[in-house]
């Protein structure tokens, strides 16, 4: 378990550290093969224009209904693999540096058993000292990253965000901590800029060089 240091990163999981967003394409057009629904997203970069990070509404918008939900994220479950799903080029040397100087979490939707296992994987879950997950099953993300902060006794501007949607960006904010924003993950860069993240980032190495500017916490 790594000791607690005076600034915390707060990571997202898919599309911060695994590169899960065209996985997770093919997932969702396994769905609507299932249940006889079209899915008209052909290219990566359609799918991180036309995702939706209140991810509710993706399946709203595919023709399911609100009573249908339940079963269909049970299919989702079932059917996902993080096995399958690659970490980020060089994510663990980054993080391994990264960890040199800030205590690290993570807060993300996805269930916290399959982040661990997938750490566990690479030898990675001690770089990590809290793991919010999605237990509870919905994609609102605020009091994901609200029980990080306040379990680790944080205060919002000793805290980074590091995301890749509109709701990260949304949800830090709200708790008056800054997100970076990362446009290789599952939305573009143009919603990212709609959203008005602290900064955006187009890869991990510049993620590390910008993490390790000399005041970039008083900013």
């Amino acid at each position: 378990m790594a000791l607690c240091k005076e600034y915390l990163l707060i990571f997202d999981w898919d599309g911060v550290i695994v590169n899960s967003a065209s996985y997770y394409m093919e997932v969702y057009r396994k769905i609507c093969i299932k249940y006889n629904k079209d899915f008209s997203v052909k290219t990566l970069d359609d799918f991180k224009e036309w995702y939706d990070s209140e991810w509710e509404n993706n399946f709203y918008n595919l023709g399911f209904s609100k009573e249908e939900l339940p079963e269909i994220l049970k299919y989702e479950n079932k059917i996902v693999n993080y096995g399958e799903i690659d970490f980020f080029k060089n994510i663990k040397e980054i993080l391994l540096k990264l960890s040199e100087t800030f205590s690290m979490a993570i807060a993300s939707t996805t269930i916290s058993y399959k982040i661990r296992q997938k750490l566990v994987s690479e030898n990675m879950e001690d770089l990590f000292i809290l793991i919010s997950g999605g237990e509870d099953g919905k994609s609102e993300k605020k009091t994901k990253i609200r029980k990080v902060i306040e379990e680790l006794n944080f205060l919002p501007g000793k805290c980074i965000m590091v995301g890749d949607t509109v709701m990260d960006i949304v949800s830090s904010g709200v708790l008056g901590i800054k997100c970076i924003a990362m446009s290789c993950g599952w939305n573009s860069r143009i919603k990212l800029e709609k959203a008005s993240p602290y900064l955006i980032v187009d890869s991990h190495k510049e993620l590390l060089e910008t993490l390790q500017t000399e005041g970039l916490w008083n900013l």
